[in-house]
């Protein structure tokens, strides 16, 4: 599955929260027609690792996507994008992104240095 990411600090908070901003592959993404347009679904987890690897702290989601017939060539050339808001635990050395399609089961992963 293919992801990409943009990671922004949040202004004023030390080194505390970060904003993700995740797109996703619209080919590498499953849709199901529906009255007025097309469905999906996501899985994606957020883990923070230190230097050694080690897991200090993991956050799931589940997330549901829609697309119009009138923004479906938009989401075609673009994929599926949202933001999503992350606390950083002191000692975080990286963070890893894992996105699982649903329905495919197709599975992604991006990992993220922290500087």
């Amino acid at each position: 599955m293919g992801i990409t990411a943009r990671v922004d600090p949040i202004p004023g908070t030390p080194r505390g929260t970060l904003n993700i901003h995740l797109n996703l592959d619209p080919g590498t993404l499953s849709l199901q027609e529906k009255p007025g347009g097309w469905t999906g679904q996501i899985e994606e987890t957020f883990m923070e690792l230190n230097a050694s690897g080690a897991t200090l702290s993991k956050a799931s989601d589940t997330k549901e996507f829609h697309v119009t017939r009138e923004s479906r060539a938009s989401f075609d050339s673009q994929g599926v994008a949202w933001p999503q808001s992350l606390p950083i635990i002191p000692g975080a050395a990286r963070i890893m992104i894992v996105v699982r399609d649903s329905k495919s089961g197709r599975v992604g992963s991006l990992t993220v240095p922290l500087n």
